[in-house]
């Protein structure tokens, strides 16, 4: 009989994700679901209409493959289980980019059509200057990738790889186009930088992402022929993922007990740093700081036009990014809108700064400090701290403490290792 013990502290979705994989193979798990189940997927009800379920997260999908691998890691495929909720992920029509001279671009989901929708729009320079760009960034995901979202991030990290001396706002500068360079910029701010001209180059990567792997979002699937479906935001996975806690008996417990290994899955606040005014002046240390999540607000519109699946509009201001999404309901059209212009208090949840290449590098390890420490896998983790970020964590931490109770490693990268669930 198994006897390893491992305890989760807190239900955010790298702690759910963690969790669920070390029960799949045969330890036994407790989750204290400290904070709400879902973590910023928790869905809540509408205050004017109490049946509408809302989030607090981005509805689409840019990496499905870090859900399909936990489902079908942890028991059945991604597809058999959102059947069995009567859901399904469809693909994500094109978002719809506006800035304030009135310009407008919307790009396809693949490098054709990133290339089409700018050439049309702002030339043949601009649309290859862009490709160009994001042809490079596709190489540095692969380094990216082994650093904090496969494997633990390294103690030295390659610099040279990972574009250390690289900012965002110089990738935009590149561009020589400032439409382009609004677009570059705003996947550091969605992605939790302050100051996305300072964040790291790697960040580019938000981009190439669903170049590469699509948009998605969920959707109901119909019961009937004459049933419409609709768009879902992200908390309809809660569900999903809180049957498959049940599915793999993962107990719910406050305190670790007997735990051999204790799992922080709490985002931490950033440390207080301690400089004198000349290490201030001279050095200008980066402040580690939490995330200023968007201003989240979910308007139900009665009288808007239905709209077929999840529609996306991001609009580029002289202030910043708010992004909009519509969706249809029984009640009218929701809209959701993430307004990173009116940021809202710090919130470590949301991860930590993005704001300059040292903020990354400070970010706290999955590995423990001290032999009793806890492991840490979180939104303020390496890999960053967007839904299917959090997901990877959730599963590096489950290989790293897998195999530190029992020698096997049970990573994909693993060809020879076939895990199966051990006894409890």
């Amino acid at each position: 009989m198994g006897t390893d013990h491992v305890h989760v502290h807190g239900a955010s979705l790298a702690g759910l994700a963690a969790a669920i994989r070390l029960a799949r193979v045969g330890h036994r798990v407790s989750l204290d679901p400290a904070g709400p189940l879902g973590g910023r997927a928790h869905p809540h009800p509408l205050d004017e209409h109490p049946g509408l379920l809302v989030d607090d997260l981005e509805p689409v999908f840019t990496l499905p493959a870090a859900w399909r691998d936990l489902l079908k890691k942890s028991g059945r495929p991604l597809v058999t289980e959102l059947n069995a909720h009567h859901l399904e992920l469809v693909q994500a029509p094109p978002a719809v980019h506006r800035f304030a001279d009135g310009t407008e671009l919307v790009l396809g989901d693949d490098r054709a059509g990133h290339l089409r929708g700018i050439r049309e729009v702002l030339g043949e320079g601009a649309a290859t200057r862009w490709t160009d760009l994001l042809d490079q960034v596709d190489e540095l995901w692969q380094a990216l990738r082994m650093a904090g979202v496969e494997r633990p991030f390294p103690a030295d990290p390659d610099g040279r790889a990972l574009w250390q001396h690289r900012s965002l706002g110089q990738l935009a500068q590149e561009l020589d186009e400032p439409h382009l360079a609004q677009l570059l910029l705003s996947a550091g701010v969605r992605a939790g930088a302050a100051d996305p001209e300072r964040a790291p180059a790697w960040l580019a990567t938000r981009w190439t992402l669903p170049r590469t792997f699509g948009r998605w979002h969920l959707s109901t699937a119909p019961l009937d022929e004459d049933e419409p479906a609709s768009a879902l935001l992200m908390g309809a996975m809660v569900g999903v993922l809180t049957d498959r806690l049940v599915d793999r008996q993962v107990e719910l417990e406050a305190e670790p007990g007997d735990a051999r290994v204790v799992i922080e899955a709490l985002a931490p606040s950033p440390p207080a740093e301690e400089t004198s005014w000349w290490q201030r002046l001279l050095h200008r240390p980066a402040e580690l700081t939490a995330v200023r999540p968007a201003t989240v607000t979910h308007d139900l519109h009665p009288d808007l036009a239905p709209v077929t699946g999840l529609a996306e509009t991001v609009f580029h201001t002289d202030d910043g990014v708010v992004i909009a999404w519509q969706r249809s309901t029984p009640a009218g059209v929701l809209v959701t809108s993430h307004d990173h212009t009116h940021p809202a208090e710090p919130d470590p949840s949301h991860g930590w700064d993005l704001s300059g290449w040292r903020q990354w590098v400070a970010r706290p390890a999955i590995t423990p400090a001290a032999e009793a420490g806890p492991w840490r896998a979180s939104a303020a983790s390496h890999a960053g701290n967007e839904p299917w970020a959090e997901v990877l964590t959730g599963a590096l931490v489950s290989y790293q403490v897998h195999e530190l109770l029992t020698g096997e490693d049970i990573r994909p990268t693993n060809k020879a290792s076939t895990p199966t669930r051990r006894p409890r």
